[in-house]
């Protein structure tokens, strides 16, 4: 750190907050890693995001180095930046600034490169980085690969990472071990773990012939869990609907698509489609294929075949197997539409 980056840390000490960023922002843009950092942990909340993505920029191309990691995180969350961030991931792997492998692969996860962000993420693990055994662990839960995961989020926890203790017991959950997915959730309870509301609330759901609880225990974790984190709510409306209350797993299933959750919009339309919304059913079903959904579009298919509409469920067959629905259901919506125009052609001819 430079002298005058160390005086302005004293300026904004003895209350000369003002003077101290100012010299602090002068620092920076003269490649001062480290006054960087200490503007970035003076940011606030209504500071403009594209401002300290240049000075930091700036810090950067200055011979800054220690801000490189830093600058492509900022960069990844911007609209239109990921070509960017990805020069300064690289930048800060040629240094190995502590950090880079994990939040390289998260990045590389984000942008659908699974095989390269999987061998980031590995790497690091192999380093004994507690996120990124965590994020891997993570990554193969969502995969349905519920043995890797247990085995990341095991070495997650042993390693300190307590945001894995949740996972660890929802991945115990899908395995069928009741007693250790109980034996993790009363831990990430205990400690008050991030997502330890929703274990808790699915593991409920899960055995609820095995534990001594109502059903308003259950609706009460996940009231908890929404509260939590947004990424509750589909979870919620799922049991909602297990439950019969189909309005009420409308509303939740709403808020989960505002949380961003793609796999809501089938839901959703299932779920009108029930209630004879059919219209509003149509609509997330569009909406689940704008997302990039494929077992939206080949609901959508069969949706409109049963809405008498065969003109339209060519189009959207194409566009099913274009986002990469099954190879096997997709010939199955070809038969299904040309058994349905034979159909109609006997009927015509009688």
């Amino acid at each position: 750190m430079t002298i005058k980056a160390r005086w302005a840390e004293l300026l904004i000490k003895g209350g000369a907050e003002e003077r101290g960023i100012s010299l602090l922002k002068e620092s920076a843009r003269s490649g001062d890693s480290h006054a960087a950092l200490a503007l970035l942990d003076l940011v606030q909340e209504d500071d403009k995001q594209e401002d300290i993505v240049q000075l930091l920029r700036e810090c950067a191309q200055k011979g800054g180095t220690g801000v490189f990691l830093e600058l492509a995180d900022l960069l990844s969350e911007s609209p239109g930046s990921a070509g960017e961030a990805e020069e300064w991931y690289k930048e800060a792997l040629k240094i190995n600034l502590p950090g880079t492998l994990n939040n390289y692969g998260c990045f590389l996860l984000d942008q659908e490169r699974t095989e390269e962000a999987e061998k980031m993420l590995r790497a690091a693990a192999e380093e004994g980085d507690a996120l990124a055994l965590g994020n891997l662990g993570k990554h193969y839960f969502d995969l349905d690969n519920y043995t890797d995961a247990l085995t990341y989020l095991t070495k997650a926890s042993e390693n300190g990472n307590s945001r894995a203790t949740a996972y660890l017991a929802r991945t115990h959950m899908e395995l069928g071990n009741q007693a250790e997915a109980d034996r993790w959730v009363t831990i990430s309870l205990a400690q008050d773990h991030a997502g330890a509301h929703l274990a808790h609330a699915l593991f409920l759901s899960r055995f609820p012939d095995q534990v001594e609880h109502k059903k308003e225990s259950i609706e009460g974790e996940f009231k908890a869990a929404v509260e939590e984190s947004p990424e509750a709510h589909f979870y919620y409306a799922n049991w909602l609907n297990s439950m019969g209350r189909k309005l009420d797993a409308v509303t939740e299933y709403q808020k989960s698509i505002a949380a961003g959750e793609e796999n809501a919009y089938l839901n959703i339309a299932i779920t009108l489609d029930d209630l004879g919304s059919k219209e509003e059913a149509e609509h997330y079903l569009r909406k689940g294929v704008e997302s990039g959904d494929p077992t939206s579009a080949a609901s959508l298919a069969r949706f409109l075949a049963d809405e008498d509409r065969l003109d339209e469920v060519p189009a959207v067959i194409r566009e099913a197997d274009r986002l990469g629905c099954p190879a096997v259901e997709v010939a199955e919506l070809w038969i299904m539409h040309q058994n349905m125009i034979d159909e109609d052609d006997d009927e015509e001819i009688d």
